[in-house]
């Protein structure tokens, strides 16, 4: 130092203060940014850690997970004031009594049988852990904690699993332990009880809730004559349109595994309609660039089904409806694909094994909704349709005066036309070329229930909703008048985390497919959309209440109606900043052709825009850009 005049180095060389602002303390908690880790953007940006200093090989912190990872970043948040590994002793707080609930004979013996265990004697709980609730499992299992008010006194209640209040939808299962929770004021510590309540019912009641089950296992499937046919049908399908041949598996090649998987069809009553087996293969095995290569396929936009049924009920046109039967084994393969042979079909050559060498395409490749599309795409243009440039799965044919429109959605196809005989007339050599089913008169469409009326068509997924509420198990709640309450601003910041975001996500998704025939949800639906990354429990309280809402008002729809005139009339409108996160802005229209609603949208904007004026241009913008794509579409349909 004395040769460095009491420098350090580091200042010598750069003449400059070394700067220690990247030093930070040992053991602190760390926050680093993980979506370089991160292989779903669901998952979490950052999680809490433990700082261990610097990597010698990288430019970054190591943080330490509870998990035992390790992770080497840059960007790291720290709070130096704090040490997870710094051992406290927790104040000490007096005990309190615990008054506790006897529970009912009937709930705790199952079925009625042996005596009712009482929970006396229970050890006491420190001051200020009483209100602490046990998670049930499900997805819609709430805590029914109350906060503690005055006194010491606290109740040990169970509720019950058929108890429909405003605020309980806890399922109990067998060995979970009770919610935990301050009684309140007032509070009955001895509820009615009746036999429903406590799980018993008469024989007659089981049989409403008869269900045809769907068998995982194939030999319990072949237990069963239904599904044994269902079977031997799919693969007499396999054999019948050459799907693949029987080969020795050449050396240095994969093979892929497959499964059954059986499946229930029912109208749009829920009644049965048949048995469906379907071979799959486990294309999750599959390898790009070597099993496949392009994978797109088209599907018809639900705003392009409701212009088409609009003009329809215009015209007075004819809609009929068809399934392609084994659709995806009409595709053909380019690629070279080995495959075990279906399960219990198996067949071997000289007690050497086979495999299957795919020359079309089966359920299940990655490549089979492409290869089915363009197979189906190839023919309708040489039958002199048109292929729409406004939606690729539409498909225009005129003739003079005669009109054929054909809407596709994989095997599911709906044909509209001028001339009840000129569809006839099609449907024969379609159905010459790829076998179909003939369902007749458009009713039931991709989970939407089209009823023919005096006055026009009504669209409403009245089954599909039922469905949705036995699922979630909110058949039995209480319906409510609105969506969303007005005063309710949704936010990331506040609450904790659900139990099972996997199922909140799937409920969420199978709401944004209802919105297709029900406009009145979509603000709401666009809320809990933008909080699926992080959902917490006041999200899954207003889904709770779109979901008593869809209950309350299960039979609505959207309505056609023969319209005087065909002019396009949109309306757009904005909210300003009412995103608490980020202060973005909604941006919101409908679009009538005619007296008929056949577009609408609830979108957040993507920037944070100054004022009201150009929060309402923005809207305004994305209205234009629907209506003029919708003109597009009006003049392709010949309009």
């Amino acid at each position: 130092m004395s040769v460095l005049k009491g420098q350090s180095p580091h200042e010598c060389l750069y003449r400059t203060l070394p700067d220690y602002k990247l030093l930070k303390v040992f053991d602190c908690h760390c926050f680093p940014y993980l979506r370089p880790y991160n292989k779903h953007k669901l998952q979490y940006r950052s999680r809490a850690c433990t700082y261990l200093g610097y990597n010698p090989n990288h430019k970054g912190y190591k943080c330490l997970d509870d998990n035992g990872r390790i992770f080497v970043l840059r960007h790291v948040v720290f709070d130096e004031t704090f040490s997870p590994f710094t051992k406290t002793e927790a104040p000490s707080a007096q005990p309190t009594q615990t008054m506790t609930h006897q529970q009912s004979p009937a709930r705790l013996s199952g079925a009625g049988a042996g005596a009712a265990t009482s929970l006396s004697n229970a050890t006491g709980v420190p001051h200020g852990l009483a209100s602490t609730s046990v998670g049930q499992p499900g997805f819609l299992a709430a805590s029914s904690s109350v906060s503690q008010s005055s006194g010491s006194l606290e109740m040990i209640h169970e509720v019950s699993n058929f108890n429909m209040g405003s605020s309980c939808g806890i399922v109990n299962q067998p060995g979970v332990v009770p919610t935990i929770s301050a009684a309140p004021d007032g509070f009955n510590t001895h509820p009615i009880q009746t036999r429903s309540k406590c799980g018993i019912f008469k024989p007659k009641v089981y049989a409403t809730k008869l269900e045809d089950y769907e068998p995982i296992i194939i030999e319990e499937a072949f237990l069963s004559l239904e599904w044994s046919k269902a079977a031997q049908q799919e693969y007499n399908a396999l054999m019948h349109n050459q799907t693949c041949e029987l080969v020795s598996l050449p050396p240095n090649r994969k093979v892929i595994s497959c499964k059954w998987v059986f499946k229930v069809k029912r109208h749009a009553d829920g009644s049965v309609a048949r048995y469906k087996g379907r071979l799959v293969v486990k294309g999750y095995l599959q390898e790009a660039g070597i099993d496949f290569y392009e994978t797109f396929s088209p599907v018809v936009k639900p705003t392009t089904i409701l212009i088409v049924l609009s003009l329809a009920v215009k015209f007075n046109w004819s809609l009929r409806q068809v399934n392609i039967n084994n659709v995806f084994l009409n595709g053909d393969l380019n690629e070279e694909i080995y495959m075990l042979q279906p399960p219990s079909f198996e067949q071997h050559s000289n007690g050497q094994p086979l495999v299957c060498k795919l020359k079309k395409a089966l359920y299940g490749l990655k490549q089979a909704p492409r290869a089915w599309f363009q197979k189906l795409r190839e023919y309708l243009v040489t039958s002199d349709f048109m292929l729409s440039k406004a939606d690729a799965s539409l498909f225009i044919k005129q003739t003079g005066d005669i009109l054929i429109y054909m809407l596709v959605y994989v095997d599911d196809i709906i044909v509209i036309g001028n001339q009840q005989s000129t569809i006839d007339a099609f449907m024969e050599p379609l159905d010459s070329r790829f076998s179909l089913k003939d369902l007749g008169r458009l009713s039931y469409f991709l989970g939407i229930e089209v009823a023919h009326t005096a006055s026009g068509l009504f669209l409403s997924q009245r089954k599909y909703i039922h469905d949705l509420l036995q699922r979630s198990h909110m058949d039995q709640y209480k319906g409510t008048p609105t969506p969303m309450v007005y005063s309710c601003l949704l936010s990331s910041l506040a609450g904790s985390l659900v139990a099972n975001e996997s199922e909140y996500r799937s409920i969420v998704g199978a709401l944004q497919y209802i919105v297709i025939t029900r406009p009145d949800i979509t603000f709401a639906i666009n809320k809990v959309c933008q909080l699926m990354y992080k959902p917490l429990d006041i999200h899954l309280k207003a889904i709770k209440r779109i979901l008593r809402y869809l209950h309350a008002t299960i039979d609505h729809g959207v309505h056609f109606t023969d319209a005087s005139c065909l002019s396009l009339v949109g309306y757009s409108d904005a909210s300003w900043g009412n995103d608490l996160d980020n202060r973005h802005s909604t941006s919101r229209f409908c679009i009538f052709l005619g007296e008929n609603l056949v577009s609408w949208s609830s979108k957040k904007q993507h920037v944070i825009s100054r004022s009201l004026a150009e929060v309402e241009y923005r809207s305004l913008s994305h209205a234009t850009v629907e209506v003029t794509w919708l003109e597009y579409l009006l003049g392709e349909l010949h309009v």
